[in-house]
């Protein structure tokens, strides 16, 4: 019985053998080239395909990170506060009225005519059908007459008290009212009125001439 020879085992290729090389070399070769230039990396979660010839390998490559958004003001920079400028108030000009010195009106003097110094003198008694009539006078130099009375009237009948009672502050009215004897007589007291006339005409005439004493 002639011996079998061990069945050979068949050695692959070289060309099967090189093949495992050559693709990975050419996987290497895209990933450097890859590293070299990130812009062509594809957006996260996306596939790089690399075309290998045969192989048919597929590269996922991971997401870069996203650049940060600009921001718009810079985080390193400290933010100078706004210096608000302080508001100095307006100044109003302030116009001063010009002092006007007071005007005093003019003084008006008022002449207080002095008061005369009467002196007081007794008339003569004039003489009349009913009775007698005399006059008491206060009589300053000048003439003027501060006051009047009749002391002296007809009293012989009780009619003729009441005429002269009645007629008497009358004529003592009307003679300073006069300053004189030109005055009307009282009604009804014709006779007393004209004798009261005469008496104190006495006393102001001898006043003024001078012939009786101050």
């Amino acid at each position: 019985m002639t011996p079998q020879r061990p069945a050979t085992r068949s050695r692959p290729s070289l060309a099967r053998r090189a093949l495992p090389a050559i693709a990975l070399t050419s996987a290497s070769g895209f990933l450097l080239s890859v590293l070299d230039r990130p812009s062509t990396i594809v957006d996260a979660g996306s596939e790089t395909t690399s075309d290998t010839g045969s192989t048919g390998v597929v590269s996922i490559m991971p997401a870069s990170p996203a650049a940060a958004p600009a921001s718009t003001t810079a985080a390193t920079s400290p933010t100078t506060p706004a210096t608000t400028p302080a508001t100095v108030p307006a100044t109003v000009a302030t116009t001063v009225p010009e002092t006007v010195p007071a005007t005093t009106p003019p003084t008006v003097a008022t002449t207080v005519p002095a008061t005369p110094t009467c002196t007081t003198y007794n008339g003569p008694t004039i003489s009349t059908k009913w009775g007698p009539v005399e006059v008491q006078a206060s009589v300053a130099a000048d003439g003027t007459i501060c006051w009047a009375d009749a002391i002296v009237t007809p009293d012989s009948k009780s009619k003729s008290v009441q005429i002269n009672n009645r007629a008497v502050p009358v004529l003592d009215d009307r003679a300073v009212a006069a300053q004189g004897t030109a005055f009307d007589g009282v009604s009804g007291a014709t006779i007393t009125s004209n004798a009261y006339k005469q008496s104190l005409q006495a006393i102001i005439d001898a006043v003024v001439s001078g012939q009786v004493a101050g």
